[in-house]
C-alpha cells in the first residue's frame, strides 16, 4: 500500500514538472531596430548620455531594458552607442522625430518616455500615457540602400567583361582576314611569278618578266631532252 502510494506521488510530481517545462515561454530575440510600446513624458535635465537638456528639446529615453542591452553597450551609461541616434515615433496618423539622450528605468522594452514638447506632438498632455506607439530608428534602413550600391558595381563589372569578350572577337575577326590573304598568294600562279618572304615574315609575290619565263621553259626542255637521250 504504502508503495503504491509513493509511486503514485513519483507520478503525479513528474507530471507537475514536464508541465512546467513545456508552459515555459521560448525568448525571442531582441529587435534593435525599434519596436511598439507605450508614450509617456517627464521632466528632463541631466541625461544618462551625459547631457543636459530642457523640456522643450525633442529628446527621448528608452527603456533600461533596450538601453543597457543595446549592441556595444558598457557599464558607462555615458558611453553607449544609442545615444545620439535619431529615430521618429509614430501614434494615430501623427509624428515626432526625437534623438536618443536618456534611459528609463520604469518604462517596458519598447517604450518611450518623451519631453513635454515631444509628448505633445503625438498626444495631449492630459492624456498622460499612450498605447500602440510604433517607432524605428532613422537609419535602420541603410542596409538597404548599400546593397544597392553593390548590386550597381556588380552590374559595371559585367559591363566591362562584355566590352572585353568583344575585343576578343575583333582580334580574331583580323587573325581570319590575315589567313584568307595568306590563302590568296599561295593560290597564285607558280611559273608567272615568283614569291619572297621579307624580313618581318609577310610573303609577297612578285610577276616575272615573258623573257626570263621562257630562258626557264627552255632550260627545262633541254634538261628534260638530255635526260631522255641518256634513257635511250
Amino acid at each position: 500500500m504504502l508503495l503504491n502510494m509513493v509511486y503514485l506521488f513519483t507520478s503525479v510530481l513528474m507530471l507537475c514538472l514536464s508541465t512546467l517545462v513545456i508552459s515555459r515561454p521560448i525568448p525571442r530575440a531582441t529587435d534593435y531596430s525599434g519596436g511598439t510600446g507605450q508614450g509617456t513624458y517627464y521632466d528632463t535635465g541631466l541625461t544618462s548620455c551625459g547631457q543636459t537638456y530642457t523640456d522643450s528639446d525633442l529628446i527621448v529615453a528608452l527603456s533600461h531594458l533596450f538601453y543597457d542591452s543595446y549592441p556595444g553597450a558598457t557599464a558607462n551609461p555615458n558611453n553607449n552607442p544609442v545615444c545620439g541616434k535619431k529615430l521618429t515615433a509614430h501614434y494615430q496618423g501623427k509624428s515626432v522625430s526625437v534623438t536618443v539622450a536618456d534611459r528609463c528605468t520604469g518604462c517596458a522594452m519598447y517604450d518611450l518616455d518623451f519631453t513635454p514638447t515631444a509628448f505633445q506632438a503625438l498626444a495631449d498632455m492630459s492624456v498622460g500615457r499612450i498605447s500602440g506607439v510604433t517607432w524605428a530608428f532613422d537609419d535602420s534602413t541603410s542596409g538597404t540602400s548599400s546593397g544597392n550600391d553593390t548590386a550597381s558595381d556588380s552590374t559595371s563589372d559585367t559591363s566591362s567583361s562584355d566590352t572585353t569578350s568583344t575585343s576578343t572577337q575583333t582580334s580574331d575577326s583580323n587573325s581570319s582576314s590575315g589567313d584568307t590573304t595568306s590563302t590568296d598568294s599561295d593560290s597564285s600562279s607558280i611559273a608567272n611569278s615568283t614569291t619572297t618572304t621579307t624580313s618581318s615574315g609577310v610573303a609577297t609575290t612578285t610577276p616575272v618578266s615573258d623573257t626570263a619565263f621562257k630562258a626557264k621553259l627552255n632550260k627545262r626542255q633541254l634538261a628534260w631532252a638530255r635526260d631522255v637521250d641518256l634513257a635511250i
